[in-house]
């Protein structure tokens, strides 16, 4: 046999939200039980999509839009050249070669290489990523 429903809660719900001005909980318990709201406008409210977008497009004066400027390298092409042409001599092995890696790194890059407090893996491994950029910048 099939249960009942128990419709019963669901209207006392239904009318301590409509007692309280609870317009979400209004809105969804008169759907769910199918009824005529006695409040429309309380209805209505809770009904609404939660947010509402639809003032607030604006058309853009193309006037106003200031345009991009091309964004400046900091680091030229030939200082990536430089560093790749030492850096390549040095061993691929992250735990080698640790202070000359550093010393590469500070020396070519002073705002991005900087190494201080890092442990000779971290230092090995900026040392390759920089060394596999510098590699595809120059190519």
């Amino acid at each position: 046999m099939g249960r009942s429903y128990d419709w019963r809660s669901l209207e006392t719900k239904r009318v301590r939200a409509l007692m309280s001005n609870n317009a979400e909980e209004y809105a969804r318990l008169c759907y769910e039980l199918g009824m005529e709201p006695e409040d429309q406008e309380l209805y209505n409210q809770g009904a609404r999509p939660e947010f509402d977008l639809s003032g607030l497009e604006k058309e853009v004066n193309e006037r106003e839009l200031k345009p991009l400027k091309p964004l400046k390298r900091t680091v030229s092409n030939t200082t990536y050249k430089k560093f790749y042409d030492r850096g390549v001599k040095l061993s691929t092995n992250l735990w080698r070669n640790t202070d000359s890696k550093m010393g590469l790194l500070e020396e070519y890059f002073p705002g991005k290489g900087g190494t201080t407090g890092m442990s000779p893996r971290q230092i090995g491994t900026k040392f390759a990523n920089m060394l596999k950029y510098a590699k595809r910048r120059i190519q």
